[in-house]
């Protein structure tokens, strides 16, 4: 199977990130978050206005949060 940029967006500093059509089979593979696979306008929602944090052991790596009021099973944030 060919895989592709499944899509690029900025985030809130105008950073461009961008997620693969293998990333997100890997995201949404049923061992992995196969909660996510309905959820794809939240991923991007939370790069494009959520908070940005850079992770302590690994400084080229960030993580992204923001609250979402409807995610299932009592979950109230989104982590990117």
């Amino acid at each position: 199977m060919a895989y592709g940029r499944r899509w690029t967006i900025q985030d809130r500093i105008g950073n461009r990130i961008y997620l693969t059509d293998e990333r997100w089979d890997h995201i949404i593979d049923p061992t992995n978050h196969p909660e996510l696979a309905e959820l794809e306008a939240e991923v991007q929602e939370t790069i494009r206005t959520g908070q940005r944090k850079q992770d302590v052991l690994s400084p080229q790596k960030y993580r992204y949060s923001k609250a979402f009021g409807h995610l299932p099973e009592a979950n109230t944030h989104m982590w990117s």
